[in-house]
C-alpha cells in the first residue's frame, strides 16, 4: 500500500481552529455575491418599470417616502440590517413580519408592490376604489401595485362606507 493512515474521531469541541476558520467571513466580496447584487438590482428595476404608475407618480411616492419617518426608518433597516423584533420601534412593528420581503432601491417595495407612506394612503385608497367594483376587485387591484399594514381593512372601510357601492352590491 502506498499510504499508511489511521482514522480517528476527534470531537468538534477539540477542533477549535478549524471550526473558527470555516466560519470566518470573507473580507473581500465573492463573485457570486456581486452577481447576486447585480441580479437583485436588475429584478427591482424590472418591477419598478412594470408598475402601473407614471414616472411623475413614482417620483411623488419616492419623495413622500423620504419625508415619512416610518419609511426612513425602514430604509435604514433595509440598508443595514433588521434588528431583533424587540429592538424595532413600535411604529415599525407592523412591517417587521414582512421584513424579508421589503427591498429598497430608491423606492421601498414589498416584493413588487410599492410601500405607500402615510401621507399618500388616502389618495391611494380613492384611486383603488375609483372603479366602484366592490371589495374583492379593489383588493385584487391593490395587491398588484401598493401595500401598507392594514390596507385590506382600510379598503373594506372605504367600500362599505360608500353609499353607491353599498346599494349596488347589497342587491
Amino acid at each position: 500500500m502506498r499510504f499508511d493512515y489511521t482514522i480517528a474521531h476527534v470531537p468538534g469541541k477539540q477542533l477549535i481552529i478549524a471550526d473558527t476558520l470555516s466560519r470566518a467571513p470573507s473580507r473581500e466580496p465573492v463573485e457570486s455575491d456581486l452577481l447576486l447584487q447585480h441580479e437583485t438590482r436588475a429584478f427591482i428595476e424590472m418591477i419598478v418599470n412594470g408598475l402601473p404608475a407614471t414616472e411623475k407618480r413614482l417620483e411623488e411616492i419616492k419623495c413622500s417616502q423620504e419625508q415619512d419617518e416610518i419609511c426612513r426608518e425602514i430604509k435604514q433597516y433595509c440598508l443595514q440590517r433588521w434588528p431583533h423584533k424587540s429592538q424595532v420601534s413600535q411604529r415599525v412593528h407592523p412591517y417587521y413580519t414582512v421584513s424579508a420581503e421589503i427591498s429598497c432601491e430608491g423606492l421601498l417595495l414589498r416584493v413588487s408592490p410599492i410601500i405607500i407612506p402615510q401621507s399618500l394612503r388616502k389618495k391611494a385608497l380613492q384611486q383603488i376604489h375609483a372603479g366602484h367594483q366592490g371589495i374583492t376587485k379593489c383588493r385584487d387591484r391593490a395587491r398588484q401595485s401598493v401595500w401598507w399594514p392594514g390596507l385590506s381593512s382600510q379598503l373594506q372601510d372605504v367600500v362599505s362606507s360608500h353609499q353607491i357601492c353599498c346599494q349596488h352590491y347589497s342587491q
